[in-house]
């Protein structure tokens, strides 16, 4: 979490130093009229001069304290761009290196997995196909990926401080990437697949790229292949496949808002320097 703005001077503070130089002044005036006639000719003058004094201590307090929340404000905007940044490049990263090489996985794994399905032999050694079951549930839209970082863009919002980065422009480009990001996972989210659901019964999730003899026959060997070739995982099998082609809509989408965001970010950090 990154430091809250020191409190500063307010408007009912700005009011109550007004109203004491008005006091003051006052204060001075009546004093000076109370005097005799000559006394007021001699005490006017420096009269003035200490009202000018305050007049002049209080402009530069206020003065002062402006230059030092512009000073705070800036350094917190600093700070909050930087994790911005760091947020969105891990983001990007993980479109790249993690995200994008999985739905790679699970497509050339559904590619096999329909051969079969669709009438072509299984002979020799199966596990390579029910591997290849289990990889096509990669990224299942039943269990959605988080694709977004947002713990800094959350508290900006929370705290008030989304006000503090000066552009605009960036500022409106920042809301509308975290919504789209929003969007985006709720499209996912509604893509409810069964494939995976499916596919669990007959052997473990954690083994679908290590699958072994021993695990399936745990779990039945001939009961997985017979049910891996049914009209019902056929059907379960191209709601995948189309799956597959949203998500990868969906995460080119994302990769190419982000790196955009990206951009945006750094350039408001330079400016910043």
């Amino acid at each position: 979490m990154l430091a809250v703005p020191q409190p500063r001077l307010g408007a009912p503070t700005v009011r109550l130093l007004l109203a004491s130089v008005v006091v003051c002044s006052s204060t001075l005036i009546t004093s000076s009229f109370s005097m005799p006639e000559r006394s007021r000719r001699h005490g006017l003058v420096p009269s003035l001069r200490e009202l000018i004094t305050i007049i002049a201590g209080v402009l530069i307090a206020l003065a002062l304290d402006n230059w030092n929340d512009g000073r705070r404000d800036r350094a917190l905007e600093a700070q909050y761009l930087t994790a911005l940044e760091a947020d969105l490049r891990s983001d990007s990263v993980a479109f790249q290196t993690l995200f994008m090489p999985m739905l790679a996985r699970k497509d050339s794994a559904l590619s096999v997995v329909a051969s079969v399905v669709r009438g072509a032999p299984l002979t020799g050694d199966t596990f390579p196909f029910l591997q290849a079951v289990g990889l096509g549930g990669l990224l299942g839209t039943n269990n959605p990926i988080i694709l977004t970082r947002r713990a800094t863009y959350d508290e900006l919002l929370a705290t008030g401080n989304l006000s503090l980065i000066r552009s605009q422009e960036l500022r409106a480009a920042l809301v509308k990437h975290y919504m789209n990001a929003d969007v985006r996972q709720a499209r996912m989210l509604a893509r409810v697949a069964n494939y995976p659901l499916f596919v669990h019964k007959y052997y473990p999730a954690e083994l679908r790229s290590q699958i072994t003899p021993a695990a399936v026959r745990r779990f039945g060997l001939r009961r997985a292949i017979k049910a891996f070739r049914s009209p019902e995982f056929e059907a379960l099998m191209d709601q995948e496949f189309n799956a597959s082609y949203f998500l990868k809509a969906q995460l080119e989408e994302g990769l190419q808002e982000t790196d955009g965001m990206l951009r945006k970010v750094e350039a408001a950090r330079a400016d910043a320097k």
